[in-house]
């Protein structure tokens, strides 16, 4: 049950919320799929040699086949990855650092003529180099979850973009109020013709910074406000429809909501975040569709030449590039403004904001009752556990708990 919690909190892209998340027993087996993958990639010229397969054939092959190997140690995505052992852990990491300069080195003893002095030597190095930034970033990644962060924030883009129209719909007008007049005035035309795209890539970061930074002042009063107004029913309708639910009512009333750490919050604050971006992404590509629109029917290239001193340059067939330069700043304008209003304006905040509330509430609820279980079935460390004994047997009600 532990261990299909922490799962249910992985695929919420949550995985800080672990306890005693460990390399064995937490990271290795979801991390490997992909470290397979590099190696195959990384040792590409030899296996293309020996194979007689087009690099395109072993790319191909290495994704198939590292894909199936996720789907099997995750039993296709429904369960947690097994615990490694310690000698299987030293078997993968040290064929995945040996299997590329092995391969190599057969390679060259192989066709020797092919390759002249220290060239072997200097190909290991570059492979060691590559394999070791490889691991660090895969094991990064898997611990704060990123793919189960792209996995979660993709599910929901597409959640928003089927109430899409209802989005702009309620979001364009009042964001057209604001920024439609600065379409029509000579100053921001001038500007965006000797803005380089650097710059304005440069913007949207800044952009996104500002939303990044409303988040996060806005975040530490909101989960203060949670974490001291969940009661007990609340705790235990949390748990409906996860792994504790068969244990939920004996341990809700024990369970209490503790503060979270900073790895827990940054966790959240990820979440929450691309979350928030990708809805006003959608809000920013309607208002730049729009205002495109709105240049091609009434900017005309008189009027663009004497507001940028130019002659504008065309992208398309009625469409210049002044055009697309400005409708794309106030997108991000309109993007920035959307985020934050979500967050303070009454109305924007009760239709967009609140619904991210409630699922980071209930997962804050989840994980009390998961640790109150945790306490209640104590064990050893997360890399210390005896993963060869059989798993203990599941209560098969909650009266097992006070037995």
């Amino acid at each position: 049950m532990l261990r299909r919690t922490e799962w249910w909190l992985f695929r919420q892209a949550l995985p800080k919320f672990i306890a005693k998340q460990g390399f064995r027993s937490h990271t290795l087996a979801r991390m490997f799929p992909f470290l397979f993958f590099v190696d195959v990639v990384t040792a590409e010229e030899p296996l293309e040699d020996f194979l007689g397969a087009d690099w395109r054939v072993t790319l191909a092959f290495s994704v198939l086949l590292s894909t199936a190997l996720w789907l099997f140690v995750t039993r296709i995505g429904r369960r947690p990855p097994p615990p490694v052992p310690t000698w299987l852990a030293v078997i993968l990491v040290s064929a995945y650092f040996l299997a590329a300069p092995l391969a190599a080195t057969v390679y060259a003893a192989a066709r020797p003529e092919e390759f002249q002095s220290g060239d072997l030597t200097g190909i290991v190095i570059v492979e060691l180099v590559i394999l070791a930034v490889a691991f660090g970033v895969a094991n990064i990644s898997t611990r704060y979850g990123l793919v189960a962060l792209f996995m979660h924030a993709l599910r929901h883009v597409a959640g928003d973009l089927r109430n899409s129209f209802g989005l702009l719909g309620h979001a364009l007008p009042a964001v057209l109020f604001l920024t439609a007049f600065l379409f029509f005035t000579s100053d921001i035309w001038g500007l965006t013709q000797h803005l380089s795209r650097w710059r304005l890539g440069f913007l949207f970061v800044l952009f996104a910074a500002v939303i990044v930074l409303a988040i996060r002042a806005r975040l530490r009063e909101e989960l203060d406000n949670l974490q001291t107004s969940m009661s007990t029913p609340e705790l235990e309708r949390a748990c409906h429809g996860t792994p504790l639910e068969p244990v939920a009512a004996e341990l809700a009333p024990l369970a209490q909501v503790t503060r979270l750490q900073r790895a827990e919050v940054r966790n959240i604050l990820l979440v929450l975040a691309s979350r928030q971006l990708i809805r006003a992404t959608v809000v920013g590509v309607g208002v730049f569709l729009f205002f495109g629109l709105l240049g091609l029917i009434t900017i005309t290239s008189p009027t663009a030449r004497s507001w940028i001193g130019a002659a504008p340059r065309d992208l398309l067939p009625g469409i210049s590039v002044e055009t697309v330069k400005v409708s794309a700043l106030l997108a991000g304008f309109s993007v920035m403004y959307f985020a934050v209003s979500s967050m303070t304006d009454g109305e924007y905040r009760q239709r967009y904001f609140n619904s991210v509330l409630k699922e980071i509430s209930r997962v804050l609820a989840v994980r009390a009752v998961y640790l109150k279980l945790r306490e209640t079935t104590p064990g050893p460390a997360a890399d210390d556990a005896d993963v060869s004994a059989p798993p203990a047997p599941e209560p098969r009600s909650p009266d097992v708990l006070s037995a």
